[in-house]
This record gives C-alpha cells, sequence and structure tokens, in this order.
C-alpha cells in the first residue's frame, strides 16, 4: 500500500512540471498589460493646448495564456467602454472591439515598457496619443 501512495504521489509531482507553472501570458511578455494614462494626443502633428486629464484605459489577459487578446476597459471620467482588444504583431496593430464596432489602431510599445503609441485617422485626421503606464 505504501508503494502504491508513493507511485501516486511520483505521479502528480512529475506531471507537474515547472513549464506550467512558470509558463506567463504572450500579453504580459509585449507589456500592454495593466493600467495607463493619456499623456499627449496630436492631431496632424500639432498638439492642441488643452490639458489632458483622466481618460484611462485598462488591459487585462484573458483565461487563454497563448493568445493576444484580452479584455479592455475605457474611460475619460464622463464616458466609459469596454470590450475585448486583440494584438496583431505582424501588422503592429491594436484592435479593440465592443458590442457595437471594431477599431483597428497602428500600435507601438517603447523598450521599457512604460510607454505606449497609438495612431488613428478620425475622418482624415491622423490622432497620434501617447499613454503612460501607471501600474
Amino acid at each position: 500500500m505504501k508503494q502504491l501512495k508513493f507511485i501516486l504521489t511520483l505521479i502528480l509531482f512529475v506531471g507537474c512540471s515547472d513549464d506550467d507553472r512558470n509558463f506567463t501570458d504572450e500579453l504580459e511578455q509585449i507589456g500592454i498589460v495593466g493600467n495607463w494614462e493619456i499623456s499627449s494626443r496630436s492631431i496632424n502633428g500639432i498638439t492642441p493646448l488643452i490639458a489632458l486629464c483622466c481618460e484611462f484605459i485598462e488591459f487585462k489577459a484573458d483565461e487563454n495564456k497563448e493568445d493576444l487578446s484580452g479584455i479592455y476597459h475605457w474611460s475619460d471620467g464622463q464616458f466609459s467602454d469596454s470590450g475585448i482588444f486583440k494584438i496583431d504583431i505582424i501588422n503592429q496593430a491594436l484592435i479593440l472591439q465592443d458590442e457595437n464596432d471594431e477599431d483597428v489602431y497602428e500600435f507601438l510599445i517603447s523598450e521599457s515598457g512604460q510607454e505606449f503609441i497609438l495612431n488613428y485617422f478620425d475622418n482624415e485626421s491622423l490622432i497620434s496619443e501617447s499613454w503612460i503606464k501607471i501600474n
């Protein structure tokens, strides 16, 4: 009986490899997971003299650690939006999907992982936003 318990314990121990416990989500490796605050916005290369305040976006990983999608929540103090996001590494794109539509942004994250840039068109204007990681 002791041998059977030892064998079962050994099987359970060997079955739980370090690789399973140390596997991090692909999104965490990219550096997008966390809370971000807008730091600047320009329109066609011109930065308006409007103080930006209280605009935040949070990216969370979903249960699938191997995909490049998760959940986002954006808020500016008056309005908010939530949905699913995806990272397209090949096209350097961030795709935000809510219940009404899908928006695609050119996406670049800094080497430090503390800032990311979004570029997109709103009508015919090129918008560029800089976001700073706050945690």
